[in-house]
């Protein structure tokens, strides 16, 4: 069993360094369900998952390369579960906060590249008996959106299944079967050969656009480097600060549509405004838009790769008042989102592995102050929907903790739980060590901008009634 790899997989094993290692994984917390046994719920819980079976992409490592094959996960004949799963007993009292620090200690380690490619902890100690599930896997085996299938195969929406499923079961499809020979490799060289040649004309394309783009003649995404404003940049550094927020989806949602504005949009307005204020805040106030870089799904993802373009998008300009900044932000998203079509994805993957290289060369050389590609990730996978359970126990929040990227400093996810829009914020601690303040200027954004749409809508209902009233007035 074998899965080959993807340029943009390929650019995750590359760019790793310790300073940036390219973990991604979950944080779940569970309050666990009714006692029906003496033993402590993590300990039972613990036993019946060490029992369940391993699939892909958990059972596959890194194959070594070679002049006539590319790079790819083959199975691993070695493969010992105990080898990647750890017990950790946070001291009294537990608090979330000490859970987060524990992670944030746990999350920069690399991982052992001669074994598959992750680890996983239960953690218990925690406030009111509640268990947390962190796990860590390399990004170049799997994407957000596969992430979240491996969490849906994982998790149950069932409060009566008692069965301990693992995370490491896998999810179906992130493997194919491969039986390699001198031909195949052959023929899929020559045909990533002709592949890639078009990819390069698409990508020439690509760049031609955002020249236009950058002079200020069109909407899309602009050049790389040459618009993002020098705000949040730290050296290279292993520490990490962690936390989080929680908004409400479905006011996220119907404040959207007054606007026509997807979930996404709503986001990064809402991050927009939160990050310029906390940079106020510190007198860092940026001259130029913030510029956001954020992953797009390309289709085909979902099976353990990634299949995603890294696009760089300008955020609202300064001084601009919330429903302009929204505004602002949804016309650019919707242009960049139109341009990643057909042949312009695979362009679109390289232009993101060239984008993401320059800054790990530039951290390599020890250049000063290079120019910055993005003030800041934004990510938005999809989450759930209903209540999720594991062995009978309920699932409080589930978090996604990511990766920093060469030359940036700030990740933010966003994903869903029920109603709740759970924000994550990861960071280089040097750079946002104050990381709980951002949370909850986010908070207070999301209060700012629900206040000015919702008088906005108000505004315009009320002038829609006056107009409905004149028209049914007599006329001479």
């Amino acid at each position: 069993m074998t899965r080959p790899l993807s340029i943009l997989d390929l650019a995750f094993f590359v760019l790793e360094t310790p300073e940036r290692p390219m973990n991604v994984g979950p944080l779940i917390v569970l309050n666990p369900p009714p006692r029906r046994s003496a033993r402590p719920f993590a300990d039972v819980l613990y036993e019946r998952m060490m029992r369940r079976p391993a699939g892909a992409p958990f059972n596959l490592k890194l194959a070594p390369r070679s002049l006539t094959s590319l790079p790819e996960l083959v199975a691993d004949p070695a493969f010992a579960v105990e080898h990647h799963v750890h017990r950790v007993t946070l001291p009294k009292p537990g608090t979330t906060q000490m859970l987060f620090a524990r992670v944030c200690e746990l999350h920069p380690r690399l991982l052992d590249r001669t074994r598959p490619l992750w680890e996983f902890y239960l953690i218990d100690g925690l406030e009111g008996g509640r268990v947390a599930l962190y796990a860590k896997v390399h990004h170049g085996i799997v994407d957000g959106v596969g992430f979240v299938k491996i969490i849906a195969q994982w998790l149950t929406d069932s409060p009566t299944d008692r069965v301990g499923r693992a995370m490491w079961e896998g999810v179906e499809g992130a493997a194919g079967t491969h039986h390699p020979s001198s031909g195949a490799d052959a023929g899929r060289l020559l045909t990533a050969g002709v592949k890639s040649a078009r990819t390069v004309l698409s990508l020439g394309r690509m760049l031609w656009k955002q020249g236009i783009t950058t002079l200020g003649a069109s909407p899309g995404a602009p050049l790389p480097f040459v618009t993002t404003p020098d705000v949040l940049r730290a050296a290279p550094s292993p520490r990490r600060s962690l936390a989080h927020c929680t908004l409400s989806l479905d006011r996220v949602k119907a404040l959207g549509r007054t606007r026509e504005a997807t979930i996404n949009d709503m986001l990064l307005t809402v991050l927009d405004m939160a990050l310029t204020r906390y940079l106020e805040d510190r007198g860092l106030a940026p001259a130029e838009p913030l510029v956001a870089d954020m992953p797009v799904a390309l289709g085909g993802g979902g099976s353990g790769g990634n299949r995603i373009a890294l696009v760089q998008i300008p955020l609202g300009a300064p001084g601009l008042d919330p429903i302009a900044r929204l505004d602002a932000i949804k016309t650019r998203t919707r242009a960049v989102k139109s341009e990643l079509h057909g042949g312009a994805q695979d362009a679109a993957m390289l232009h993101s592995v060239i984008a993401h290289a320059l800054p790990s060369l530039w951290e390599v050389i020890g250049l000063q102050r290079p120019p910055l590609l993005a003030n800041l990730v934004v990510s938005n996978p999809l989450g759930f929907n209903e209540k999720r359970y594991l062995m009978g126990g309920e699932i409080e929040f589930a978090l996604p903790v990511s990766a920093i990227a060469p030359g940036q400093v700030l990740n933010i996810t966003a994903t869903n739980y029920l109603d709740r829009y759970q924000v994550t914020f990861l960071a280089v601690a040097e750079a946002v060590p104050d990381i709980d303040r951002l949370a909850r200027c986010t908070e207070e954004a999301f209060a700012e901008l629900a206040a000015r749409l919702s008088g906005d809508a108000g505004k315009r209902r009320s002038r829609g009634r006056s107009k409905s009233k004149r028209s049914e007035e007599p006329t001479a």
